[in-house]
């Protein structure tokens, strides 16, 4: 949470990417009712898309594979059956006793822009507890993309531990917060920008929630 009464209001906000995502969002079908699913993992190589589809999906899903066909045929991406093979370890068997530079840099990220309290650090266990409340991330990027023009901003540079996701000269990040207040709840919610990372997160109770995005931007 940033310090809201610190801040001034942004006149100009040019900043497009989470309404762009919020759109995108509201294309796709969030109801939750039966119908036809596949994962797919994808590749980019000389902006060229690729998509890998499982070898069963012929045979499993054969209307997902001729919606595909269509699709890669009117965007010329192309489709190779998936023969990889990936040896995958249980998370649990692969962390360490000390957190990632990415856990590491968010939670100074944290402290850079006001949230009180101790150096914030991961859960124990990593989940949200039963009793604070979860805000399903299509909802969130809903929201920050409703509040973001009267959203109270700052403006710094991103801390070491996060330099590393950047490209060789990092560039600085703003930082957005707002309470959101409706009949039902308040929540106060943050996004971070920069040209290279995007993160958003909201206060539960004791917790705060921040989801990193890990993709996207420009194919270049």
């Amino acid at each position: 949470m940033l310090h809201l009464d610190k801040h001034v209001k942004p006149e100009n906000n040019t900043d497009d990417w989470i309404r762009g995502l919020s759109r995108v969002l509201k294309f796709t079908d969030q109801k939750l009712r039966p119908g036809l699913r596949a994962t797919l993992s994808c590749k980019v190589a000389d902006n060229e898309p690729t998509l890998f589809l499982p070898p069963e999906l012929a045979t499993l899903q054969p209307d997902i594979l001729s919606y595909l066909h269509a699709l890669g045929a009117a965007n010329n991406i192309t489709l190779t059956e998936d023969r990889r093979e990936i040896d995958i370890q249980p998370m649990t068997e692969r962390r360490s006793n000390r957190p990632s530079d990415l856990a590491l840099g968010v939670s100074l990220l944290l402290r850079q822009t006001g949230l009180p309290g101790p150096a914030h650090c991961l859960s124990k266990p990593h989940v949200l507890r039963p009793d604070n409340p979860q805000i399903p991330l299509p909802k969130l990027i809903n929201m920050a993309a409703h509040v973001q023009p009267s959203s109270k901003k700052v403006v710094f540079v991103p801390n070491r531990f996060l330099t590393g996701n950047f490209s060789e000269q990092a560039q600085p990040m703003t930082g957005y917060a707002c309470r959101v207040i409706t009949q039902e709840e308040q929540i106060t919610i943050s996004y971070f920008h920069s040209p290279d990372f995007h993160a958003m997160g909201y206060i539960s109770n004791d917790q705060f929630v921040i989801h990193v995005f890990l993709a996207g931007g420009p194919i270049s």
